[in-house]
């Protein structure tokens, strides 16, 4: 993926209301430090994408109002986004 392709996404997240803290995590696909976290918080709970720019590995999860994550299976960050 293109560096302008990234900034692309990057940008219709926070135009969502996504956030990200700047700390990378290790991506359990391809093991390289460079999953971004997106958060966005609402009173019902929200949603978190994990997105590793090294191999485009992308995984969402629902938060629920008590705080628990659960996997949203099957997303796609392009549909989400369009």
């Amino acid at each position: 993926m293109e560096d302008r392709e990234i900034e692309e996404i990057q940008r219709k997240l926070k135009k969502r209301g996504f956030f990200t803290d700047g700390v990378r995590e290790r991506c359990e696909s391809c093991g390289v430090n460079g999953v971004w976290i997106y958060k966005i918080l609402a009173r019902s709970g929200g949603r978190d994408i994990k997105w590793c720019l090294a191999c485009g590995l992308v995984k969402s999860y629902r938060r629920t109002a008590d705080d628990k994550l659960v996997e949203d299976q099957g997303f796609d960050l392009q549909a989400f986004l369009a």
